[in-house]
């Protein structure tokens, strides 16, 4: 008998024996298994994590601690054993190919250490975790590198969330700082100043004297020639530390010290000129055929008719400004051994503002000493002391100010007298 097999047939043939001879791949894995236990009581340990290193292999331990890997290439590998409490370990096994590894781990247990938990106002112990609540400004370094008249400009566009408001450019008056936003529609939204440990008076009735608006601040009493640094806190600690009248945020500030050494003198002096560039609006009153004043309120009532428009500028005929000046002069020294320093200081600044009756007269004069005795006990003492005399004119919201008789005043008369103004207009009546 004689049979024949196709080529199709024979090909068909030649694969199946090569599946059927060929040893599965699966068989080529191997496994790692064994038992965590604790080195201590030898009792097997229930959770633990056994994983391979640089693999996504891993299984858990049972409840007699044995544990099972499968699918372990074959070789040498890592074992890694990690438990809450306990140390992790890492031990080497050799994984023999469609094979199986037995791998027993002691591990013992460990103190862990945690993150410590410190509770501050300011979290002045743990600056990175403190975010925005407080944030200091060297007013050493940023006197040195710019010339800063006050501290409200030492604070501009410094600290994140200050904003510096400036003043109407009145001689002697302070700035407005508020500290993220305002928080009062009608109570004060100042912030508290406090000069080593001291709160100062800093509120809108710090100055007895009322002009209509603007008053001066007690923040630019202090030179900031003599401050060593300034941290303005915000948010609850403020609250914490100060009170409930810093909800606004406190301006703590720390006068500056003497360093060990030779006696180190300091001098300075500033000058310059003030000038008002501002330009002002026309006043215009109606006038009568006759000369006569005519208010739209009579109009209104037709008590009078409008023939013309006439114009007068006060402010820009018969200005009230001029140009004032400045001056401003300091000294200090500083000084002394390892066991004694000294900081002393003065201060003189006069200020002509661009109204007549506008002067500012200050002197600051400060004297800080610092003692160490011995390892637990050392003094300090510090002596400020400021002297200012300060004149305002009526201004800003007030009938009788400057600027506002003269936005105000009528075209027909000034300081009484008659004043003839120019006639830009006129209307013919039916």
């Amino acid at each position: 008998m004689r049979f024949t097999i196709s080529r199709p047939t024979f090909g068909i043939g030649l694969a199946l024996s090569a599946l059927l001879l060929a040893p599965p791949l699966t068989a080529q894995q191997g496994e790692v298994t064994g038992r965590v236990t604790d080195k201590a009581s030898g009792q097997g340990l229930a959770g633990a994590q056994v994983s391979i290193v640089g693999t996504t292999i891993r299984a858990l331990t049972g409840q007699d601690g044995r544990y099972r890997v499968v699918n372990v290439a074959p070789g040498q590998a890592s074992v890694r054993v990690a438990f809450i409490g306990y140390g992790t370990v890492t031990q080497p096994v050799t994984v023999p190919p469609g094979g199986s590894a037995q791998l027993d781990v002691a591990i013992s247990q460990v103190a862990v250490g945690l993150e410590a938990i410190v509770v501050t106002a300011t979290g002045n112990q743990a600056e990175r975790e403190q975010g925005t609540a407080a944030h200091t400004v060297d007013l050493r370094d940023r006197t040195s590198k710019a010339a800063t008249t006050n501290l409200s400009d030492a604070l501009n566009s410094t600290v994140p969330g200050v904003v510096v408001q400036s003043s109407g450019g009145t001689t002697g008056t302070g700035t407005r700082i508020r500290i993220r936003g305002s928080n009062s529609v009608s109570l004060s939204n100042e912030p508290v100043l406090i000069v080593d440990g001291i709160r100062v008076e800093n509120g809108a009735n710090s100055s007895s004297v009322g002009v209509g608006g603007q008053v001066p601040s007690r923040l630019n009493d202090i030179s900031p020639q003599d401050l060593q640094a300034v941290q303005v806190n915000s948010g609850p600690a403020s609250s914490v530390l100060y009170g409930t009248d810093a909800a606004n945020g406190a301006i703590v500030m720390q006068t500056r010290r003497g360093e060990p050494g030779a006696t180190k003198w300091t001098m300075s002096a500033e000058t310059g000129a003030l000038n008002d560039y501002g330009s002002y609006p026309d006043n215009y009153s109606g006038l009568t055929s006759l000369d006569s004043v005519c208010t739209l309120t009579r109009v209104a009532a037709g008590s009078c008719t409008q023939a013309r428009v006439r114009k007068f500028n006060p402010l820009e005929q018969r200005s009230p400004f001029r140009t004032g000046h400045r001056e401003q002069y300091g000294i200090s020294a500083s000084g002394g051994t390892e066991q004694t320093t000294y900081y002393l200081a003065g201060h003189f600044n006069n200020e002509d503002g661009v109204y007549p009756v506008n002067t500012n007269r200050q002197v600051n004069l400060l004297a800080n000493l610092f003692n160490y005795v011995r390892s637990n006990l050392d003094v300090q003492a510090t002596v400020l002391y400021t002297n200012g005399k300060l004149r305002l004119p009526q201004n800003d919201n007030n009938v009788f100010g400057v600027l506002s008789s003269g936005f105000l005043g009528s075209t027909s008369r000034a300081a009484g007298r008659r004043i003839t103004g120019r006639s830009v207009g006129s209307r013919v009546t039916p």
